[in-house]
């Protein structure tokens, strides 16, 4: 398994679970644009009338399909995900349990197989924030982050020594980490024509997503691709909405591309754009 593009949480879990490109399902980067209110709103926390999870991820994911399969299904994360509106986008299908700890979980799952009735086939999914969490907060060679890595590699290895005949296990991230120092953020609204004609910035620091003005003619959408790619082609790529979509950036697009940011830019060197109005970046990047 290897994890799409952007390599961002809510694009990459809805892949996993439903089985499609972000370009089909619908989220697109950590946050995105939603046209019909013209606002921009984080794919992971933003879900209310504008973004309903069984319209703005529409695709059948994995647990309902294994359900109507007569398979039984379970996704057990921490409590305070139970009714988000991201697990109804993309657990839907499946019965949520809540383990406050990692070990929690672990013991949740372990409970759920020893009272499954031999024969019976089941799915589980078992989420872990807390390393991600960890990495964003103190970078990913922090003693928070290892702390929490020694805890997942622990449990991992007594959960995987206990399975039995016809039980088997898959362990898999949604995106990888890396540390981006102070120094390398770069406020690019700094620079005039980056930011000429730009309604939106969507996306993240490591993957930006660039929405024009509607009216903007095209000569000055052009021109700013272009002086984007002056001041940043040698530390990102940079591409508009049709070549990313022909490079297959975010998959086959049939439903998503009106979502999809008319430039993106995806960073090849370690640094992270953000604007002198964003909140603080986060130490690490995903």
């Amino acid at each position: 398994m290897a994890s799409g593009f952007p390599t961002t949480t809510a694009a990459a879990l809805a892949s996993l679970t439903t089985g499609v490109s972000p370009g089909i399902h619908g989220l697109v980067g950590y946050t995105a644009l939603v046209p019909e209110t013209d606002t921009v709103v984080n794919q992971l926390t933003g879900w209310g009338p504008s973004m309903q999870p069984q319209t703005w991820q529409a695709v059948p994911t994995l647990f309902e399909r294994a359900s109507a399969a007569g398979i039984g299904c379970t996704a057990i994360g921490a409590p305070k995900y139970v009714t988000s509106g991201f697990t109804q986008a993309v657990l839907r299908g499946a019965t949520y349990l809540g383990g406050k700890t990692i070990a929690d979980r672990f013991a949740a799952a372990r409970a759920l197989l020893d009272r499954t009735p031999a024969g019976q086939r089941t799915l589980t999914y078992l989420y872990i924030p807390e390393l991600d969490m960890a990495s964003h907060a103190h970078g990913w060679q922090s003693d928070q982050f290892t702390a929490a890595l020694e805890t997942v590699d622990a449990e991992m290895a007594a959960f995987s020594a206990a399975l039995g005949s016809g039980e088997g296990m898959l362990l898999t991230a949604d995106h990888g980490m890396i540390d981006v120092p102070q120094t390398s953020h770069v406020l690019f609204d700094s620079v005039p024509e980056l930011v000429a004609g730009i309604r939106h910035v969507a996306g993240d620091p490591r993957c930006l997503q660039l929405h024009f003005e509607p009216e903007l003619p095209a000569a000055e959408r052009a021109a700013v691709v272009e002086a984007w790619r002056a001041v940043e082609g040698e530390r990102a790529w940079v591409l508009t909405r049709d070549e990313a979509i022909e490079a297959g950036w975010f998959g086959r697009c049939c439903r998503a591309s009106g979502r999809v940011s008319a430039t993106s830019l995806w960073r090849r060197a370690r640094t992270s754009p953000t604007t002198t109005r964003d909140e603080p970046p986060r130490r690490s990047a995903p």
